[in-house]
């Protein structure tokens, strides 16, 4: 395996974690904001 390879792997792994990341933190904002609407 040549070594770009192996980068462009490792790269792809880690935005992949940032996108699940991300999509988890995103859904914790909006419930977070919900709870917040029903308070007031």
């Amino acid at each position: 395996m040549s070594v770009t390879k192996f980068r462009k792997k490792k790269i792809n792994k880690h935005l992949e974690n940032v996108t699940v990341v991300n999509s988890f933190f995103n859904d914790s904002l909006k419930n977070d904001s919900l709870q917040y609407k029903n308070i007031i």
